[in-house]
């Protein structure tokens, strides 16, 4: 497989608009990308901090690196993974290296609620899920990352209120049930993101 030809492709990234107003936060200096995918969402983080001279933060990229099977009973094969099986860390690898934020990001392979057990808790400003899409997946990370997020931190994540994906709405609702949800960035009527605050917990 070229992977010329799958650099842009099955690219999801539209929330740039959210990443660039979390750019802006200065107290905010240790963020973390759970599910990078082929790092288009990551690497324009990485630019936002690299154009505010941001020399002091530490950017984590969490993933398992490999493709992906299904997502939420949705079956990829013969597409997406057929296309990119065992060349998922080359294409995100280029994407990174192309955008010149290679030295900024540090790889954590991994499944995701594991290599939260590498941070210590009160440690993370900022956290975006999006690996595995599905509700118990998604529970899972949310309980996993939330203790390492900082209070006045945020944690977050990707497809909130996709009609393709309930299982991510049910799971951040279950969760935070008592505390403040906030949906970020409009896309066809739903909500792209969703975002608490860790203050609003505690």
């Amino acid at each position: 497989m070229n992977i010329e030809d799958q650099l842009w492709t099955d690219n999801w990234f539209n929330y740039s608009t959210f990443y660039d107003w979390i750019s802006h936060i200065p107290e905010y200096k240790t963020f973390v990308e759970i599910g990078v995918w082929k790092g288009h969402s990551i690497s324009h983080l990485a630019k936002r901090l690299q154009d505010h001279d941001r020399k002091d933060v530490q950017l984590y990229a969490v993933d398992l690196f490999d493709a992906t099977p299904s997502i939420d009973g949705i079956d990829f094969e013969g597409d997406i993974l057929e296309r990119n099986q065992n060349k998922i860390y080359e294409i995100y690898q280029t994407n990174v290296e192309r955008a010149g934020v290679r030295d900024m990001i540090k790889d954590l392979k991994g499944y995701s609620w594991k290599v939260a057990n590498q941070f210590k808790d009160n440690s993370v400003d900022f956290a975006f899920i999006d690996a595995a899409h599905d509700y118990e997946s998604v529970k899972k990370d949310i309980l996993a990352w939330l203790p390492k997020i900082k209070e006045g931190g945020i944690i977050a994540g990707h497809d909130y209120q996709n009609p393709g994906f309930p299982g991510v709405e049910r799971a951040v609702k279950e969760v935070f049930k008592d505390v403040p949800i906030s949906g970020m960035v409009l896309h066809d009527g739903w909500h792209v993101c969703w975002m608490v605050n860790k203050k609003d917990v505690i």
